[in-house]
């Protein structure tokens, strides 16, 4: 249900791209005077909306890639029922020991850092996309 939305989206974008092609099309056979004239104020809004909203779909297609494969791949590499297990039984945190016997460490922290550089990476990107979102409803 979540993508409901966005396949409204994109098919309104298609839309979109269905009609102005459906409009361009005669012009560009009339030549260079048929392009100035379909040029038109609202003609060339609708192709900015067309072209950034492709590009806000595709931000969003990699960021819902990124936190759907990259991120629960990382995430399924760590032993969390043991360790969740673990803790539940001590009521307080793991000493080293205690995660030495159950993990590597050094892979371990070689995996944080990896999923914390994933994590940036896919906030910048929304960070960008909710920049763009801004501009393309201004």
């Amino acid at each position: 249900l979540w993508c409901i939305p966005d396949v409204i989206f994109v098919f309104i974008l298609i839309r979109m791209l269905w009609n102005e092609t459906q409009e361009i099309l005669p012009a560009a056979r009339s030549g260079l005077d048929g392009l100035i004239g379909y040029m038109e104020f609202w003609n060339i809004v609708d192709w900015c909306s067309i072209v950034l909203g492709g590009v806000v779909m595709g931000f969003w297609a990699q960021i819902c890639f990124g936190i759907s494969g990259s991120i629960q791949t990382l995430t399924a590499e760590f032993p969390k029922p043991t360790l969740d297990g673990m803790v539940f039984a001590n009521q307080t945190y793991l000493t080293e020991a205690e995660l030495a016997a159950v993990v590597d460490r050094t892979s371990m922290e070689d995996n944080l850092l990896e999923l914390h550089q994933t994590s940036l990476d896919i906030a910048s990107t929304h960070e960008a996309l909710r920049n763009l979102v801004f501009w393309y409803n201004f």
